[in-house]
């Protein structure tokens, strides 16, 4: 059987069937189709990658994972593998998480609140990066403010924020 063809066969198909295409690029380590763009291709296969991890973690939720496949998009698979790995918690919460009703930035928000940085701490650090790139080059600003701004770079780096 040409896998390649019945990949690119169950991509044109309905929303449940991203999933067939998502195991099959995933298994059968599918590299390029003509139809996809590679990066569309790599959060296929890190849906299918993430669904089966927790299939092996959590088999007695086969049913409720299988329902949940079916009503989320696999892009919302994709994004709790990516904060499963930046956080590290555990399978009964990526569980909960993808049974959230809100929309998949909503989830993201949601575990980042629980599990990441203070909120200040995550707001500050682009403030730091902007007043890193003005310290260091000027952009025809005056001089007291790219003065201000190298001395709020360094109180951020003396706090232990970077």
């Amino acid at each position: 059987m040409n896998w390649q063809t019945k990949a690119e066969r169950a991509w044109t198909r309905a929303h449940q069937s991203h999933w067939l295409c998502a195991m099959i690029a995933g298994k059968r380590r599918i590299a390029t189709w003509q139809t996809l763009p590679p990066a569309e291709l790599s959060r296929l296969r890190g849906a299918w990658i993430f669904y089966a991890f927790l299939r092996t973690q959590r088999p007695q939720d086969a049913r409720k994972l299988r329902f949940l496949r079916n009503r989320h998009d696999y892009r919302r698979w994709y994004e709790i593998s990516l904060l499963w790995k930046e956080f590290e918690f555990e399978p009964d919460l990526c569980i909960e998480y993808l049974e959230f009703d809100g929309g998949i930035e909503a989830m993201r928000m949601q575990v980042i609140d629980i599990h990441g940085e203070d909120e200040w701490l995550r707001k500050a650090r682009p403030i730091y990066a902007t007043m890193l790139k003005f310290s260091q080059v000027a952009y025809g600003a005056p001089e007291w403010f790219t003065n201000w701004a190298a001395d709020t770079k360094e109180l951020f780096e003396r706090n232990g924020i970077k």
